[in-house]
């Protein structure tokens, strides 16, 4: 393996496609950044997963899926082959294979857990509402980390839930409503009246769908989160032309 001889900028690998278009979202957002920082476009690269539109639904709703693991763990091997010297996971979900890809994998993998922990730490949160899907909050992706910090949860009911379930594919294939955006606001809500300080919102793809205005509440973009951990990765270390 080797990165950039002439940048020092660290090599990026992408394992991609749970959401295509929040996949593609996240390197053109990191491109404009490192641009701006370094006057030069980052060294990406990003494997998009073949997957079928049922191991998504299984997935999201809190079933585990081989197709999954086997097309990241193929990814992953693909990445680290290719010369990138970290990974990152652009998806909350799929999250729960991290410890076993790390496992297999020669190259560090960032977590979004641990980053949106240590970010919600140093904001001095004591008590956040996590909202995505049900393989999400039922392997406790979120909470473990956050406990932690010392950093209590509250989530949503049952009935809530399944929406969210719901939400995430029809975000997936774009047939989302105002109605949908509306109903998700109102389960924020719900959650800060139960005491929670901020939100995380624990699907890559919530991002954007409520402003804190309209919740009136700080929300946590997952996202947003490992966008910035990945960007000081990269251009640590390195120099302009």
């Amino acid at each position: 393996m080797k990165r950039s001889i002439k940048t020092g900028m660290q090599k990026l690998g992408v394992v991609g496609g749970m959401g295509t278009e929040t996949s593609c979202k996240f390197c053109l957002a990191l491109n404009a950044r490192v641009r701006s920082a370094l006057d030069r476009q980052p060294d990406i690269s990003m494997d998009v997963l073949p997957l079928s539109k049922k191991a998504q639904e299984r997935i999201i709703k809190g079933k585990r899926c081989e197709e999954h693991f086997e097309l990241m763990k193929k990814s992953v091997l693909s990445l680290q082959g290719g010369g990138c010297d970290f990974i990152v996971i652009p998806c909350n979900t799929v999250h729960i294979f991290l410890d076993e890809l790390r496992k297999i994998s020669t190259v560090p993998i960032l977590s979004i857990m641990e980053e949106v922990a240590g970010f919600c730490s140093d904001k001095g949160f004591t008590k956040v509402g996590v909202v995505g899907s049900s393989m999400t909050i039922r392997s406790r992706l979120h909470e473990k980390e956050l406990s932690n910090k010392g950093i209590a949860v509250v989530l949503p009911h049952r009935a809530d839930q399944d929406f969210l379930d719901d939400l995430v594919l029809h975000i997936l294939d774009g047939s989302f409503t105002q109605a949908h955006k509306r109903r998700f606001a109102k389960i924020i809500e719900g959650l800060a009246l139960q005491g929670a300080e901020s939100i995380i919102l624990a699907c890559t793809d919530f991002g954007g769908l409520v402003s804190e205005k309209d919740v009136g509440i700080p929300t946590v973009d997952t996202l947003g989160v490992l966008e910035d951990a990945t960007f000081d990765r990269i251009i640590k270390g390195a120099k302009r032309p």
